[in-house]
């Protein structure tokens, strides 16, 4: 079956030092990993989200895809508010652009949702059956109830990596 991986990655500012710097490992390393052929994306998420690779739509996994990738995945700096809600539908709509496919996406973040919570509902509940989501909240400030709304609608896992240097292994799984 075709399978199409996307990574969110919260770039917010509280994500400013190791956070952001473990992050960036942990992407670079889940992208290493992906089976040549799978459709991939990248989106960084503050305030908004913004596609970081490819520059629309998704790329098929190969070593150039996921050379490109990881620089670019090295450029990301930490700044802005959390809007998780926008990067679900950003992601839904990468989604939808493989319907025939296996689709999966993890969504990294260390903080609490700065959306309006029926704004946030509305968009999590768009994102059900287009996508399933493996959620994981870096730290121990995180709000568990939102990744853990996040990943029970849309039938993936929530876990706590308490540890920023933790995170490209947990990628890597």
């Amino acid at each position: 079956a075709d399978a199409l991986e996307i990574i969110v990655v919260d770039c917010s500012g509280s994500m400013a030092g190791e956070k952001i710097r473990s992050a960036r490992r942990a992407t670079a390393t889940a992208i290493a990993e992906l089976r040549d052929g799978v459709a991939f994306a990248v989106v960084a998420g503050d305030h908004r989200a913004q596609q970081v690779y490819p520059d629309a739509g998704t790329a098929r996994a190969d070593g150039r895809t996921r050379a490109e990738a990881i620089q670019r995945v090295g450029l990301l700096r930490a700044d802005g508010g959390t809007a998780i809600g926008a990067w679900l539908r950003a992601a839904r709509g990468l989604a939808d652009r493989h319907p025939d496919a296996v689709r999966h996406a993890i969504l990294l973040t260390d903080g609490q949702n700065g959306e309006d919570a029926p704004v946030f509902t509305r968009a999590v509940q768009s994102c059900v059956g287009a996508f399933t989501c493996d959620c994981r909240g870096v730290g121990t400030d995180w709000r568990v109830d939102e990744l853990r709304t996040v990943s029970s609608a849309l039938l993936g896992t929530v876990d706590i990596v308490a540890r920023p240097e933790d995170l490209a292994a947990d990628f890597r799984a």
